[in-house]
């Protein structure tokens, strides 16, 4: 079975054989490490989820500096519903009769998956986190998870850095040991969503770079921006 910590150590090996000028960073990296996930650090993994949400009023604005890996379209206008304890899909269609039906299913699957250790619980699934050692206790700083779809299909759930820690390879190590752990469950294929907003950018040469390829694209309006463009990536692990 594929070692995460084993992972983020090839890749700091990698970069301390390459370029001296990347001698500083490689020091920093030193400092973390993947682990399997537990059911202890299940709150500190949903704190680090709810920071990182981004509208994309805040992406856009922010350009390609904005920070954030793969969750986004988590609307303000959305969040004020939920305060007034109304249902959200009911509620979007009342206020927003021309809002298609993708898009109220994945904000209302963005605000609903609380409970990442159902990934981490299945057969075939599995969480992993990013743990900064030099805090005292350890600070998550990032996760990425692998559901199963069917016998034969896996998605890559919550690949996530936080931001402060963004740059340092963590984000691929995570990707890495991922996609290890699918191709020794002998998936067949890893599937990904993007959005094509500000804070995904970041998240299309890394994937191109692991052999993601696009599978589908598809549109749909936003609160914050007239339309918005759903990708749909496949990772073929034969």
């Amino acid at each position: 079975m594929f070692d995460g910590s084993s992972c983020f150590e090839a890749v700091i090996l990698q970069l301390q054989n390459g370029d001296p000028e990347k001698q500083q960073k490689v020091t920093s990296r030193a400092s973390i490490e993947i682990q399997n996930f537990t059911p202890d650090l299940e709150e500190i993994a949903l704190q680090l989820n709810r920071d990182e949400r981004y509208t994309f009023r805040a992406a856009l604005q922010r350009g390609l500096e904005a920070p954030f890996l793969h969750i986004s379209a988590v609307f303000w206008t959305i969040i004020g519903w939920k305060v007034l304890a109304l249902d959200l899909p009911i509620a979007c269609i009342i206020a927003y009769p021309w809002a298609s039906i993708l898009f109220l299913v994945m904000t209302h699957v963005f605000l609903n998956y609380s409970h990442i250790g159902e990934v981490h619980s299945e057969e075939r699934g599995m969480m992993w986190v990013a743990m900064d050692l030099t805090k005292n206790p350890p600070e998550v700083v990032g996760m990425v998870g692998i559901k199963p779809l069917s016998p034969t299909l896996a998605k890559l759930v919550r690949l996530m850095v936080r931001r402060p820690y963004q740059g340092r390879g963590i984000g691929r190590a995570l990707l890495d040991t991922a996609l290890q752990f699918a191709t020794d469950m002998n998936y067949v294929a890893v599937n990904a969503g993007t959005l094509d907003v500000a804070t995904e950018f970041k998240l299309f040469p890394l994937y191109a770079r692991r052999g993601f390829q696009l599978h589908r694209t598809s549109w749909a309006p936003s609160f914050w921006w007239p339309m918005y463009k759903s990708q749909l990536l496949i990772k073929d692990l034969n």
